[in-house]
């Protein structure tokens, strides 16, 4: 069961041993948003579509530009005041779809994961949208944390963009008692 967000830019959730925030990034968070960025594609390349080369050489106006309210919404957590993890959401035709999650690897296990879920699924909400999201195959924890979070797989499957070679799987939100 996710918590409910309050609609505003940012939102606290309770957290093992510490204090979790998540807030919606503007353009004006770029630079902060390029460097969480750079850390999850060194941690995790096969994860994202993006390369760390491709991100590297993204300028500050493509940056800001993926900012914007149009773009839909980017997400920061912050554990007990440090950046933890890094989320995205945005319409995808009609239905929301959930990117960019990451969690820094010293925060796993502590409820970041939940609360960036939580954010862009509220996020999803307040914009009419069903939720979203791929799933690399083989990323058991992803799966995991998906599903404690009431996402059920919806049986499709595409190649990784960009990585054909690879497959991964759709699941979308459904909450308790839907």
């Amino acid at each position: 069961m996710l918590p409910r967000a309050s609609g505003g830019r940012s939102v606290a959730f309770p957290a093992m041993g510490g204090e979790i925030t998540v807030r919606a990034l503007t353009p004006d968070d770029w630079e902060q948003t390029r460097a969480v960025r750079l850390s999850a594609l060194a941690d995790a390349p096969d994860a994202f579509v993006t390369t760390l080369a491709e991100a590297r050489g993204q300028a500050e106006a493509q940056w800001r530009a993926m900012l914007t309210p149009e773009r839909g919404v980017r997400a920061l957590a912050e554990y007990d005041g440090l950046p933890a993890g890094v989320v995205g959401a945005f319409d995808h035709g009609g239905v929301g779809e959930i990117i960019w999650m990451w969690v820094a690897p010293d925060h796993r296990g502590r409820g970041v994961g939940d609360a960036l879920v939580a954010f862009c699924v509220d996020w999803c909400g307040r914009q009419a949208l069903d939720c979203v999201l791929w799933v690399v195959d083989g990323n058991d924890a992803a799966q995991r944390l998906y599903e404690r979070c009431g996402f059920v797989p919806t049986g499709s499957r595409q190649p990784v963009p960009g990585n054909g070679a690879r497959m991964e799987f759709q699941m979308a939100y459904r909450p308790a008692g839907s």
